[in-house]
């Protein structure tokens, strides 16, 4: 079966330069997937997606010291349930339905593939997590940093 889409990335040099990473791949794969067929072709920068650390930070910190916060005071919430609820707030799209003028708020997705959190939506996230956990919970998140890992030392003991 064809595949719709075939991305690439690539990289405009200094020189003016137009670089495709593994060309040759990409060539081969687009030829393989729409021989014969009328093709469009579209490029844009590049964003830089969230990162593996950002991504650790955010749930083996934030989410993990909301968590426990709420048990403590007898709320039990699952991980997937804060997250849900911190990026519905902090990191979300907004889709229009035309016909009725509704819009519907949709929390973004952290995985790589899908491709939607760049770094600076996960900080803001993660900000917003802090604002709202000392505000709503009197909870002090710590920013990424010797404060975390003190957090970490102390939790695994």
């Amino acid at each position: 079966m064809a595949k719709k889409e075939i991305i690439a990335t690539g990289r405009i040099t200094e020189k003016g330069e137009f670089k495709i990473h593994e060309s040759e791949y990409f060539k081969a794969n687009v030829i393989n997937n729409f021989r014969g067929k009328d093709i469009e072709i579209f490029v844009r920068r590049k964003k830089k997606i969230r990162s593996n650390p950002q991504i650790r930070y955010y749930f083996g910190v934030v989410v993990r010291m909301i968590q426990e916060n709420l048990l403590e005071r007898g709320e039990k919430m699952s991980v997937e349930q804060i997250d849900y609820v911190l990026r519905y707030n902090y990191m979300y799209k907004e889709e229009i339905n035309f016909i009725t003028a509704e819009v519907t708020r949709l929390p973004k997705a952290l995985n790589e593939k899908a491709g939607e959190a760049s770094t600076s939506d996960v900080m803001d996230l993660i900000a917003g997590a802090q604002q709202w956990a000392s505000e709503e919970l009197e909870l002090f998140i710590p920013d990424p940093g010797q404060d975390v890992q003190d957090f970490l030392n102390e939790s695994n003991k």
